[in-house]
């Protein structure tokens, strides 16, 4: 035990002797006897029995204070303090109180981390905000020591250093909340959607949900499996309801945002089935330097990959401005496949330039068929699409629909998935996306049309 100055324990004494305390009984001092003794007075007091139930005593050998017991006898005085049998059963201690643990025989104290830490001394030091400060800047403190700041209701710890550790009695309040602050600057959870009052609007769905980018200032994913993302260039904007720094601006030259996700993250039917949702907004269609040589640009997701000069993977994103007929800048589309080997599925219709739109892919396979199918989707609603096949080098005819074909054509690929360009071809402009991005949502399923509605429909409304 820490020896104190004489002068420093008198003022000591005189402040804490106005200070209300908590007995065993949890009956409260109206008015507090103090005597001023030294170890052998103490002890001999105990011995005999003849001490004053509920007053308390101040060693001057050691400064510390020992209380009366309705026996005669001293004891510790349960300052500021709750008892409990076990203190292993603590999850949610108040920071305001000490604990003292009857099988340990020993104080502990309520920390603002949920947890219960160790007091080397009981002494309290009451002073001022200002005190406070003025200990702390010239490192003055008692190591061990307990400060009260009286001006801001918390507690102090002296450090070695003589500087104070203080931490605010605030106690965290999640009841009846899953997500928002709790109170105290933490949180009670992370919400996929909109937090309200505690209550989390997530949008629909979230099962074999992969990846959720909302793009609020950061690249990560909130989603389960943390597969946060990588900025390489993008910047903040503000996202369709002008919410500053909640969406991202690609600039069409070199701006992406690379994930870890790759062809074995998408676990259903051997990557046959996943969905791609976000918001997006492009600026242009870019500009191409011969017919057909970039086809597939302004690409809004991939994980193509190249071996020797053959792409191998998936590429969504629209159709650019080297398009050739019956394909046309503007065109929603992805591309699956690789080399002499692929399928491309285009939406009929032309997306507008500037203009925030929900586009959702959704790749379902279809087992006992062996075929998969693409449908493309703008605000909720499916568009209508035409596909095509290129087997042995040979590009088929364009028809109707969105029926891939062909069970040996689906996504592997050897690279991760990149927002904003196609890997396979990172060394052209012309692939980068150019516009704006925001809630980027990647699933481990495919979609169906109400599931697709249901979630353009919860980006209205919150």
């Amino acid at each position: 035990m820490k020896k104190h100055n004489k002068n420093t324990l008198v003022q000591t004494c005189k402040i804490l002797a106005i200070v209300f305390f908590v007995t065993l009984t949890n009956s409260s001092f109206a008015q507090v006897q103090t005597y001023r003794k030294t170890t052998q007075e103490i002890n001999d007091l105990d011995r005999l029995k003849t001490a004053v139930p509920d007053a308390r005593y101040f060693n001057l050998d050691t400064g510390v204070y020992k209380l009366g017991n309705p026996d005669g006898t001293i004891g510790d005085i349960p300052d500021r303090s709750e008892f409990i049998t076990d203190t292993s059963t603590v999850t949610t201690p108040d920071t305001s109180l000490n604990y003292w643990d009857t099988l340990l025989a020993l104080f502990f104290k309520g920390t603002n981390i949920s947890t219960l830490g160790d007091i080397l001394d009981r002494a309290i030091v009451w002073k001022t905000d200002s005190e406070i400060t003025t200990i702390d800047t010239n490192q003055t403190a008692t190591e061990n020591l307990y400060y009260w700041d009286s001006s801001n209701s918390r507690y102090c710890k002296g450090l070695a250093s003589g500087a104070l550790d203080c931490w605010d009695t605030c106690v965290p309040n999640c009841v009846d909340k899953i997500c928002g602050d709790d109170g105290c600057g933490g949180s009670c959870g992370v919400c996929l959607g909109t937090c309200t009052v505690g209550v989390c609007e997530v949008p629909a769905p979230t099962t074999q949900l992969l990846a959720y980018y909302p793009f609020d200032g950061d690249h990560l994913d909130i989603s389960e499996n943390d597969f946060h993302g990588t900025n390489s260039g993008t910047t903040t904007t503000t996202d369709r309801d002008a919410n500053t720094s909640s969406a991202y601006n690609f600039d069409g030259s070199n701006d992406t945002v690379n994930t870890p996700i790759d062809e074995t993250d998408l676990a259903v039917n051997n990557g046959r089935d996943f969905s791609i949702a976000m918001w997006v907004r492009p600026e242009g269609w870019g500009s191409c330097p011969s017919a057909n040589s970039c086809s597939y640009n302004k690409v809004l997701l991939s994980n193509r990959y190249t071996s020797g000069s053959i792409a191998y993977g998936f590429l969504f994103g629209f159709a650019g401005a080297g398009s050739v007929a019956p394909a046309s800048p503007g065109q929603l589309q992805i591309t699956i496949g690789g080399g002499c080997k692929l399928a491309q599925v285009f939406a009929d219709n032309i997306s507008p330039l500037n203009t925030w739109q929900h586009v959702v892919m959704s790749l379902d396979y279809d087992e006992i068929a062996a075929t998969s199918e693409v449908l493309l989707y703008s605000n909720g609603i499916q568009v209508p699409t035409s596909v095509r096949f290129a087997e042995n080098c040979i590009a088929g005819p364009w028809s109707p629909g969105g029926v891939i074909g062909k069970s040996d054509i689906y996504i592997s690929s050897a690279a991760n998935m990149t927002i904003g360009n196609d890997p396979a071809a990172i060394a052209n402009a012309y692939y980068y996306f150019d516009g704006q991005m925001d809630e980027v949502a990647i699933y481990d399923r495919a979609l169906g049309d109400l599931e697709v509605e249901s979630l353009y429909n919860y980006y209205l409304e919150n």
